[in-house]
């Protein structure tokens, strides 16, 4: 991916690799602050808006799965990248610049929402979805509460509807996902971050405690799954 910068101001970074947490959430991540690398590096999720791919691997990974339609599909690309042996990078000397706006809108969080759970069921393997069972049973408990309280609780609603009609596509997506995988998990959900972003998620003090419970967890949680 290039180093995508905001149109305005474009001296600052919009995205130079998008987290991923465990729970499956993704943003832009650095958002804000002045990039000062002139080199190369990994990064977990490479962002949609500029990205180079060779053909051959395009063609092998079969590109975006497109019933995510917007939103988490460069997110799956580069993680399934990650689980066949390959390696995500952002080069901070190719600029891309990005007329960003950030919103929260009612279509915009249902295809988040969708799209993440669609993420965790095809991606996640089958030891890592067991083992972090209740920290995710407790972020859906969480974003389905903040979802009501927000004014978009019937878009969260819609997303388990067309994940349930669609239940055929996702058995037949996470089957070609989990048989591709040439990497152990316990190496790449390594790449997986157990702390959220207060500045891209929010509200900061209820973040910065809800990191402190998913680091104590997944500090467990991380030594079980490379012993099966």
């Amino acid at each position: 991916m290039a180093g995508v910068r905001l149109a305005e101001p474009p001296h600052l970074i919009n995205s130079a690799g998008n987290p991923v947490h465990l729970v499956g959430l993704s943003w832009a991540g650095e958002m804000g602050t002045a990039e000062k690398r002139t080199e190369p590096f990994d990064v977990t999720g490479a962002s949609g808006a500029c990205l180079l791919v060779k053909r051959a691997i395009w063609n092998r990974l079969g590109g975006f799965d497109e019933e995510y339609f917007a939103y988490l599909e460069d997110t799956e690309l580069s993680l399934r990248s990650w689980r066949t042996g390959l390696s995500v990078r952002c080069v901070p000397s190719a600029e891309a610049f990005h007329h960003y706006e950030f919103s929260r809108n009612g279509l915009k969080m249902h295809l988040l929402e969708r799209n993440r759970l669609m993420l965790l069921s095809t991606v996640w393997p089958a030891r890592g979805l067991m083992l972090l069972a209740p920290m995710l049973l407790a972020c859906e408990m969480l974003l389905f509460a903040y979802a009501i309280a927000s004014g978009w609780g019937g878009g969260k609603l819609r997303g388990y509807v067309w994940l349930w009609r669609h239940r055929d596509h996702l058995k037949t997506r996470r089957r070609h996902l989990q048989a591709e995988r040439t990497v152990p998990d316990a190496v790449w959900m390594a790449r997986l971050t157990p702390a959220l972003d207060p500045t891209a998620i929010g509200p900061a003090p209820l973040t910065r405690v809800a990191n402190v419970a998913f680091r104590a967890y997944w500090s467990a949680a991380r030594r079980l799954l490379g012993r099966f």
